[in-house]
């Protein structure tokens, strides 16, 4: 990937300031004012002029990434609960959007995946770019069979309910095949599993990779606690 230095240059985005270190196409690799490497979207990176408003549109574009209709249209009809896991989400809205991931752990129900949906939904509605969703065990998640049908323009990319009785061979695939596509991007992924960080990174063999894992996800894990939500009346 071709990128332009420009060692000395500022740039303010929002009520922050950054020193430039090189532009690469969407991403600009820079370090904060606490001397923090980060990458960041550009000021000019090309946000609609106006967000997407259109039902038809944004539902297309939610099941084209991916989302499962019941989070479709739960997301078009009504305001979104205002649950940890979505809270957590959007307060770190800025250091995944730069490329770093988070892992959200916990009980069916709790709102981990809704919030992953959430999270994609207001990145469509503001830049009109798809992600993708796919919910591991169903699928069957194998990365060598995924990566031809995985779509280059995607952002953010969601695996949903990863679970730990999956083979380890498999569990080292996946992690390898999301580093692989998504580090060097600098592209946000989003992970839901009923267990913890620690006792995911347990079933990682690959001390390589449980290194680079952990790097991205630093300060971006949440355990969700709570009951069922699925069962209120």
């Amino acid at each position: 990937m071709k990128t332009t230095s420009f060692p000395s240059e500022e740039v303010k985005v929002g009520d922050k300031t950054y020193r430039v270190l090189s532009k690469a196409q969407d991403w600009w690799h820079v370090v904060d004012t606490e001397g923090r490497d980060l990458w960041i979207r550009p000021p000019d990176f090309p946000a609609l002029s106006e967000e997407i408003k259109d039902t038809y549109r944004l539902r297309k574009l939610l099941m084209d990434s991916g989302v499962p209709s019941l989070f479709v249209e739960e997301l078009l009809s009504k305001p979104a609960r205002k649950t940890k896991p979505l809270l957590f989400l959007m307060r770190k809205k800025d250091l995944l959007l730069s490329g770093r991931w988070a892992y959200l752990w916990g009980p069916p129900g709790t709102g981990k995946t809704f919030a992953c949906a959430y999270f994609l939904y207001r990145y469509i509605r503001k830049y009109g770019r798809l992600g993708y969703f796919i919910h591991c065990p169903t699928h069957d998640f194998k990365a060598q069979e995924f990566k031809s049908e995985v779509k280059k323009q995607t952002d953010i990319f969601i695996l949903d309910d990863l679970i730990l009785e999956i083979p380890s061979w498999q569990l080292t695939e996946t992690v390898a095949f999301l580093l692989e596509t998504y580090n060097s991007s600098r592209k946000t992924v989003l992970i839901t599993s009923n267990v913890s960080f620690e006792e995911f990174a347990r079933g990682l063999k690959d001390e390589r990779l449980l290194s680079r894992l952990v790097q991205k996800t630093r300060g971006l894990t949440l355990e969700v606690k709570g009951k069922d939500m699925r069962l209120e009346v």
